[in-house]
């Protein structure tokens, strides 16, 4: 074959003009591999402007952005779906005499536990105190829920002249899921405690619903129990275990007393009904983290739940620390 040399001119009696054109007046082309890069600004999609920033989808504030399969992040569903009815508390045992059970947080100075009885108005306002006269005006954080599980907030302020004497919540309770001091390098002097019955500070009351310690030992109160609302089931999302110091392995129960026959329910109460059971290994930095499960309502119509987390020592461990952090949720 013989080399000629070609020089296109029109293509279909219509001739070649170099440069951009319209894509009726120009030829169907392959991009080239060193094509250099081609502006664009993207002005509308579908004829609508489209936003930079945060937008709305329901105010027309942003575009609809698909995101594939494969992106997806697989999460516990009752961990994923926290709301105003999701609850925390965190407590320290001390599981120290083999065969014996506790529920009470150590240096815990009250006779008892308290948790808003049937009896109670539900839910009620709660009274803060210290054992000391002289944490006046120390203010503590006191986080809550109602009798729907609602979350409940308010910072609240010791007795300005005498903190034995007991200072009003603003809000209404059924139960304390978090108690502290607003300032954490706050210390005080003596044991400060919330209770839904009006007491005297002057001395550990035979009720409380929680207590931050005095000295600064810790600013924070320690709790392991909820009171669950009339007619809901818990959602046990999440539960942490720890046991920092000890020499031996030991055992921690999830409990429950319902009203069922019109009594009251008691926190620590022998008639107790047993959830579920974790091993506490006896391994240095021994944590678990577990998934939860629900714990269906048994209560009467009107009548209240408490849940709590208490140790089994399974022998003598002067040592032993037992760290816990429980969250539920309150549905219906």
């Amino acid at each position: 074959m013989l080399n000629t040399n070609t020089n296109i001119n029109q293509v279909g009696s219509t001739p070649i003009v170099l440069g951009q054109s319209t894509m009726t007046n120009s030829l169907p082309v392959t991009i080239s591999s060193n094509q250099s890069n081609l502006p664009t600004n993207l002005i509308q999609i579908n004829g609508s402007t489209v936003l930079s920033g945060v937008g709305t989808a329901s105010t027309g504030g942003g575009q609809r952005v698909v995101l594939s399969y494969e992106s997806t992040e697989k999460y516990n569903i009752a961990r994923q779906y926290q709301s105003v009815n999701t609850h925390t508390v965190r407590s320290i045992l001390a599981p120290i005499a083999t065969g014996t059970t506790y529920f009470k947080p150590t240096n815990w100075a009250a006779t008892n536990v308290a948790n808003l009885a049937d009896g109670n108005t539900i839910p009620g306002q709660f009274f803060v105190a210290s054992a000391a006269t002289t944490d006046t005006n120390k203010i503590v954080v006191i986080n809550g829920y109602n009798n729907t599980g609602a979350f409940l907030r308010e910072e609240l302020t010791l007795n300005a002249t005498n903190s034995q004497t007991p200072v009003t919540t603003a809000n209404s309770y059924l139960g304390i899921s978090k108690f502290f001091y607003k300032i954490p390098s706050t210390v005080g002097v003596g044991n400060v405690f919330i209770n839904y019955a009006t007491f005297t500070g002057s001395a550990a009351p035979t009720l409380a619903v929680a207590q931050i310690d005095s000295g600064g030992t810790a600013n924070s109160a320690k709790i392991n129990w909820v009171s669950v609302p009339s007619g809901y089931n818990a959602w046990l999302t999440e539960i942490i275990i720890s046991k920092p110091t000890g020499s031996a392995s030991h055992t921690l129960i999830l409990c429950r007393n319902s009203a069922n026959s019109g009594g009251n329910t008691s926190v620590g109460s022998t008639s107790r009904e047993e959830i579920f059971r974790w091993s506490i290994m006896n391994l240095a930095n021994f944590q678990c983290k577990y998934d939860g499960f629900l714990i269906p309502n048994t209560s009467a119509s009107g009548q209240n739940t408490v849940i709590w987390a208490e140790a089994l020592a399974s022998a003598t461990d002067a040592t032993a620390l037992v760290s816990i952090s429980m969250t539920f949720l309150f549905t219906q």
